[in-house]
């Protein structure tokens, strides 16, 4: 199989039974340290709920990945006024976010907004930020989604866990998720270095958050915004989109 990042000859890696059923083959590009599955035929059977009773996870994250990301914000781009979350799953981090005082907007093909019900992104419109949690391990074809979040906003912040060495195996980390079948692409930092690059971006390694920016943007003050982003959210407060949420919906005051 060709690379689906850089389009170089891949060579076999491993294998793994998914879904407790298929038994596939897992490629690695030499060239930029991508990790692929063979052609995932057993998608739609993966996806047949958009959220896995295995991510018990998610609430926890979303309030994690909120606060970090707030702090980042502040920090980083002080000047954005209009955020959109990409895959955004059941509008968690989207009301989150706006109740921090955020602009934010929900995008997600495959699961219901729950959450963030009134605050559906205009896909055709440009946003600052675009935000994409636990979504680059999902993409079959990292690329055309790559180019469609960039038409959306000139920089992204998201989060992907790194391969920890470079002959990790399938049963040897939990990340492959082989329970549920759903992660089918793995990226360290070439993977990751190649991308921005090749998008004419800015890389930012931030452990497993990550951020390519338009202009690039001072790494120290992004570590202590991650590192530090509790005490930089107390000092540092933006007025809650909350109240002004409220009545856009109901018309009413609280």
């Amino acid at each position: 199989m060709n690379c689906k990042i850089c389009g170089r000859v891949t060579n076999d890696f491993a294998k793994a039974e998914i879904l407790n059923k298929y038994n596939i083959n897992y490629y690695k590009c030499k060239y930029c340290g991508f990790i692929q599955t063979e052609k995932p035929y057993w998608l739609d059977e993966a996806y047949s709920k958009a959220i896995t009773k295995s991510d018990i996870g998610l609430l926890s994250r979303n309030v994690y990945f909120s606060s970090v990301v707030s702090a980042i914000l502040k920090i980083c781009f002080p000047k954005m006024d209009r955020y959109i979350d990409y895959g955004g799953g059941y509008g968690i981090f989207v009301r989150l976010m706006r109740d921090a005082g955020f602009n934010f907007f929900w995008y997600d093909k495959y699961c219901n907004n729950l959450f963030a019900d009134t605050f559906n992104a205009n896909i055709d419109k440009k946003y600052d930020l675009l935000t994409a949690f636990e979504v680059f391990e999902h993409l079959e074809n990292p690329i055309l989604e790559l180019d469609k979040m960039l038409k959306m906003a000139p920089n992204i912040i998201f989060s992907t866990e790194i391969l920890p060495n470079d002959e990790i195996k399938p049963n040897e980390w939990w990340y492959f998720c082989l329970d549920h079948g759903q992660h089918i692409a793995f990226y360290d930092k070439t993977t990751l270095n190649f991308l921005a690059e090749k998008h004419q971006k800015y890389y930012t390694a931030l452990g497993n958050i990550h951020i390519f920016s338009e202009n690039p943007i001072n790494k120290f003050k992004a570590k202590i915004a991650k590192k530090l982003h509790i005490v930089i959210n107390k000092v540092i407060k933006n007025k809650s989109l909350l109240l002004v949420d409220y009545k856009s919906i109901t018309g009413k005051d609280i």
